[in-house]
């Protein structure tokens, strides 16, 4: 069996390419598409305004269960203009009024595109032979760029059956794009937001809650191995508070804890904001460096770095390793858990995610179900949190471990693949 899969993230695609051939079936016939642009993309990270006027549809139509998606539609314009907020305003208004011609506006824009896109193959089969075969094609990602809808409306048109593979735990209630009647299934990583989720909207696209491939590696963790480390994960907004915060609980570090090695895990896409302002920074204590981990692939590139100590465990390890994290609430805070770590929701920052704006993250409420997940709405509550975890040394790996993993279950991953595949 041929099996398409894209992403606008190559390594994802990459490492699901290894998953299905290692733990599925080595027969596999396994291709990654980057898109099926013949020419170059000048912006291929951006939504087109028509797009972009779907997608706030959407999030809007979603918003009446999650209130992530509202936070996120406005986070995603918060640096454009004040149009873009009003205009958003007069939508949820409209919906509050008009549901159903609202509803029927949004399908009909969605329609629009599909027709467009159809014509234009249409045409196209004129000039180019056919292909007639139909293959399962998985996106990764959270179709979120001109090039994620169009691959995957072109390999739709071309008879591919889609299924969608969200690539974060958070992105169907917060960023991902789930069109009516598009995808045959949405691989959703999240039990609660599943249970939730508003599928009146999907039309003929199911969704179930089935784990990730991305969460494998957590099935068989050592936990004996654990060391005195505590981890703080960086995030991809306003870097210069981020590094300042990073810097004062290094020092909060040094004073208290002095048994403990803080590490800090800038996020791989905000790398060069991190190093254009630690160049700009007289750093603290040289007899004891902040030290940064960085994916073995950063190595030459970042290591001259002055007054810094570098890290190169992969990200797998380290969180095997260390005891507690501290980050926003992404991603790596499940994943943490997972590994019987303490999770710190740091909710400090108003351009980010306040204390308050975090009861509109609802994957954030999904984490803070588990034990050993906290808030801290300032860096004196995160110290009086980190006295009771590391000073009295307070944690329960074990019980935190397997309540993540009755939860999240990332087990179940395999066994639904399978299903849809054979």
């Amino acid at each position: 069996m041929r099996i398409l899969v894209s992403s606008s993230d190559i390594e994802s695609c990459n490492q699901f390419k290894k998953y299905l051939i290692k733990y599925i079936n080595k027969d596999l016939e396994v291709e990654i598409l980057k898109n099926f642009y013949p020419r170059k993309i000048k912006n291929p990270n951006r939504l087109s305004l028509y797009y972009l006027n779907i997608y706030f549809m959407y999030s809007i139509l979603c918003s009446r269960n999650f209130n992530s998606f509202i936070h996120a539609t406005r986070d995603r314009t918060h640096r454009l203009n004040i149009i873009k907020y009003l205009y958003i305003t007069f939508l949820r208004y409209f919906l509050k009024f008009q549901p159903d011609l609202y509803f029927y506006i949004y399908k009909k824009l969605w329609g629009s595109v599909i027709f467009k896109k159809f014509l234009i193959e249409k045409f196209k089969s004129f000039f180019f032979k056919k292909n007639n075969n139909s293959y399962l094609h998985f996106h990764l990602g959270t179709l979120g760029t001109n090039i994620e809808i169009d691959t995957c409306i072109k390999s739709k048109l071309r008879g591919n059956k889609l299924i969608y593979l969200p690539s974060n735990w958070d992105n169907i209630n917060s960023k991902s794009f789930i069109p009516i009647n598009f995808y045959e299934h949405v691989m959703s990583w999240d039990p609660i937001v599943t249970r939730n989720y508003p599928t009146q909207i999907l039309g003929e696209t199911s969704i179930s809650f089935t784990s990730s491939f991305k969460l494998n590696y957590l099935l068989n963790i050592d936990l004996t191995i654990k060391k005195d480390i505590v981890v703080c994960f960086g995030t991809l907004k306003d870097i210069p508070f981020e590094l300042n915060k990073v810097l004062e609980i290094k020092r909060m570090f040094d004073k208290y804890y002095p048994n403990f090695k803080f590490i800090y895990r800038p996020h791989p896409y905000a790398l060069d904001s991190v190093f254009s302002s630690f160049s700009k920074k007289e750093l603290i204590n040289k007899e004891s460096p902040l030290i940064i981990n960085l994916e073995p692939k950063f190595e030459t590139i970042y290591k001259k770095q002055k007054q810094l100590e570098f890290d190169f465990t992969p990200i797998e390890k380290l969180m095997n390793l260390s005891k507690v994290s501290i980050s926003q609430g992404s991603t790596t805070s499940m994943e943490a858990s997972l590994n019987g770590n303490v999770s710190i929701l740091l909710l400090i920052n108003p351009n980010q995610v306040t204390l308050r704006s975090m009861h509109q993250q609802d994957h954030n409420l999904t984490l803070l179900t588990l034990p050993g997940t906290y808030i801290c709405s300032s860096i004196l509550i995160l110290k009086s949190k980190l006295d009771e975890l590391l000073i009295k040394n307070n944690i329960d790996h074990y019980h935190i471990r397997e309540s993540a993993l009755r939860l999240f279950k990332p087990s179940i991953f395999k066994k639904c693949l399978k299903d849809i595949i054979f």
